[in-house]
């Protein structure tokens, strides 16, 4: 039934996450974040196995935790600073790939799609416009 009344409006910022982090993991800022099967953050690609979540806004060390223990906050839609080696202004526009929590590729395979060439800022960096939720 529709109201008559004011109501209490909870809003939050959709371009910034958080996520509880795996255990035995330290998530540095400014780089990465996936999630691996079970819901909790990590810095570690897995193949592909594991799902980009965003940009991590600060550090998050768990290294000597449970799962969970710590929580990592990430931005996950903006443009983003990425070191690409070899690329062309031919590579504006094509999808980029995770081989680590800081490092890209074309490549598609074994790797964590994270978004596209927003622009190219040299022969070896890029910004890249992320797409979590892509996926």
């Amino acid at each position: 039934m529709a109201t008559t009344e004011e109501r209490l409006i909870v809003r939050e910022d959709s371009n910034k996450g958080s996520a509880p982090v795996a255990a035995g993991v330290k998530i540095p800022g400014g780089t990465l974040v996936f999630a691996i099967a079970a819901g909790f953050a990590t810095n570690v690609v897995n193949a592909g196995a594991n799902t980009l979540l965003g940009v991590a806004h600060n550090t998050a060390d768990n290294a000597g935790g449970a799962n969970g223990d710590e929580i990592i906050e990430f931005w996950r839609r903006e443009k983003f600073q990425f070191t690409l080696a070899g690329v062309t202004q031919a590579d504006l526009n094509k999808k980029v790939y995770a081989i680590d929590n800081d490092t890209l590729t074309l490549t598609a395979a074994n790797h964590t799609y994270v978004g596209t060439i927003a622009e190219i800022v040299d022969g070896n960096t890029v910004m890249v416009d992320l797409d979590p939720l892509a996926q």
